[in-house]
């Protein structure tokens, strides 16, 4: 009877002291899997936060796994709702609402916000996302560039002009700039000028280089620089030379413009000044 005694109350101690260890080893083991402070990245996890809010999470599939790196900044949350993610040498489109993963590509750039530039197979394309991901241009090109609320494309050894899905100029000879109005292309060191209706311009006068300097021209021929302002009247353009001036040395010509003036440079020498405070289109 002693002995039972005995063996009843050691059980009791046992209890005692065990029971709460255990319920403070599984209360540590809960804190030490939960992400308190809100770290990005927790237990090979990611966390999305909005305003301390938790968006959603990702699973990782490596150790190298973190915001996709594009355009020299880290990619954020867009729209409350997608992402990039790079993971295991892959980047993911998130949708961190559904936990799904909707694209892969290779690469990924800013264009400008929501709009980015991917690439998928060794070839380039534009996506935009808004309240949906909508595809601007297929990843079928070999290089892929944005100015002037345009994409420059090269596929095939062709060079295509595409705003809002839509092709607006082509040519086999390279792109070289592009305004809104006009199109320069190169051939072999010679410029050539068209709109993008490909009716070319200023044919008898170039033989070299062609520059766009804010809505003028510059254009050299012989070490002579001839400047000519440019505008449009019943869908064809018209050029007005409005100075001109000689350089022969090896600097890079430069320009400066103010509301009234039309400086050019080579280095720290002022080359050639204009009034234009005056022009008007005639």
């Amino acid at each position: 009877m002693e002995k039972n005694k005995y063996t009843f109350y050691s059980i009791v101690i046992l209890l005692i002291i065990l029971v709460p260890c255990s319920i403070y080893g599984t209360y540590m083991h809960i804190k030490t899997n939960a992400n308190i402070n809100h770290e990005f990245k927790f237990n090979n996890k990611l966390y999305f936060y909005e305003n301390d809010k938790l968006l959603g999470t990702y699973d990782c599939k490596s150790d190298d796994c973190d915001y996709a790196i594009h355009s020299s900044t880290k990619s954020s949350i867009i729209n409350s709702q997608y992402t990039f993610i790079s993971d295991d040498k892959k980047v993911y489109l998130y949708d961190i609402t559904s936990k799904e993963s909707l694209k892969t590509y290779e690469e990924v750039q800013t264009i400008m916000e929501n709009i980015y530039k991917v690439r998928q197979n060794g070839l380039w394309g534009a996506i935009s996302i808004s309240a949906t991901l909508n595809t601007l241009l297929e990843c079928s090109y070999d290089d892929l560039e944005f100015k002037n609320n345009k994409f420059l494309a090269l596929k095939d050894n062709k060079w295509s002009i595409y705003q809002n899905q839509k092709e607006l100029f082509s040519t086999e000879l390279e792109i070289k700039d592009f305004t809104e109005e006009l199109v320069v292309v190169t051939n072999n060191g010679i410029d050539k000028l068209y709109d993008y209706q490909s009716k070319e311009y200023l044919e008898n006068v170039l033989d070299k280089e062609l520059t766009f300097v804010s809505e003028f021209i510059l254009l050299e021929r012989n070490s002579n620089y001839y400047v000519y302002q440019f505008y449009q009247m019943e869908n064809v353009f018209n050029f007005n030379m409005i100075g001109n001036f000689f350089y022969n040395g090896e600097q890079l010509v430069t320009h400066k413009k103010t509301e009234t003036m039309l400086e050019f440079y080579a280095g720290e020498e002022l080359l050639k000044s204009i009034d234009i405070s005056t022009l008007e289109n005639d």
